[in-house]
């Protein structure tokens, strides 16, 4: 069912899944027509004073007597403009068209369709010059990540445009073709991370580290996790971030069993939930999960200070299921 909302078309699907994963703590009522929680506006309202329509998007705080549409509300949650959130979600509306099959219109990336020039990209291999400050930085890094490469051209440095003075980190086809990649900084930039955007072609929603689909894979939120783990002999991918797109949940549905690994943080605790509800709407089998211990902040932290022997070791001892008692047990600090 679709709601109009200042000529924003959104699913009941999306904004419950949205005030789900952003207004918590809430329950659903009247048939799941409505939301019913905590107030954002307020502090600690554990009357929960705070009610949205999950079907027309409208909403009210009967504390403060505050009300609007859910381009209101978003624009508040997120922090932004309602004219900046207006966009974001005219946008999100047409992913959520019911004419518009997720999958076909926003493929999988498996070749090179990056409207960037990768040419620009320079390969470190054993025959580069360790005189250049920047290569050295490169594999000085790799080291103290424990991702060194074992093989020529396995990462790259760029030293020019958006991505300068950067470790570039590919994802490649069957076929060698850069597809999409990564790109870390090596100086003091900001942000430390950037991936090619919508406007250069590609959406990182698309996109999945490769990974071999015949196999049970973990999926960790960024690529230096994924290699962390494939540098213990397991086979991973990531999703460039903590959360699972319809279209990166269709081509994980190949594989025989999907094992999420996100870190062990909020942001990583909602990426499972957002995930849970979509492979319920994919018709997908549950999911294990593997629950990072608390001394460390993800794979990679794991692989610096314990080593690859520990990580096996860890992973051998099984997973769990996401489940209603995975939370208990979460929420216990039992795993």
């Amino acid at each position: 069912m679709l709601q109009k909302n200042q000529n924003v078309s959104l699913s009941n699907e999306y904004i419950t899944e949205y005030v789900q994963d952003n207004i918590p703590n809430g329950r659903l009522q009247s048939g799941g027509r409505e939301w019913v929680a905590p107030s954002p506006f307020m502090i600690n309202d554990y009357k929960r004073h705070f009610s949205i329509n999950t079907i027309s998007g409208l909403w009210q705080c009967f504390k403060t007597g505050q009300q609007g549409n859910f381009v209101d509300i978003y624009a508040h949650i997120e922090n932004i403009s309602k004219k900046r959130a207006y966009s974001v979600l005219t946008f999100k509306s047409l992913e959520d068209s019911p004419d518009i099959s997720p999958v076909n219109e926003y493929p999988l990336v498996t070749s090179l369709e990056i409207n960037y020039n990768t040419e620009v990209f320079e390969p470190l291999t054993s025959e580069s010059d360790l005189t250049d400050p920047l290569v050295r930085d490169a594999f000085r890094y790799l080291d103290t990540r424990k991702i060194f490469p074992t093989e020529d051209a396995e990462y790259y440095i760029c030293r020019e445009g958006k991505y300068a003075d950067r470790l570039i980190i590919p994802y490649r086809d069957e076929d060698g073709e850069i597809y999409y990649f990564q790109a870390r900084a090596l100086r003091d930039q900001q942000p430390k991370y950037l991936n090619p955007g919508i406007d250069e072609g590609v959406r990182s929603q698309n996109v999945l580290y490769p990974f071999d689909p015949t196999k049970e894979v973990i999926v960790t939120e960024g690529p230096i996790d994924a290699i962390s783990l494939i540098k213990c002999g397991l086979n991973a991918t990531c999703t460039n971030g903590c959360s699972v797109s319809d279209v990166q949940a269709m081509q994980l549905k190949e594989a025989p069993k999907i094992i999420m690994g996100y870190d062990n943080d909020e942001a990583g605790r909602k990426g499972l939930g957002k995930f849970d509800r979509t492979r319920k709407r994919l018709r997908m089998p549950a999911f294990g999960l593997y629950t990072l211990p608390a001394s460390y902040k993800d794979w990679n932290d794991f692989l610096c200070k314990a080593g690859k022997g520990a990580i096996v070791e860890y992973v051998s001892k099984g997973k769990y299921s996401y489940d209603s008692f995975y939370k208990i047990r979460r929420d216990l600090n039992l795993y």
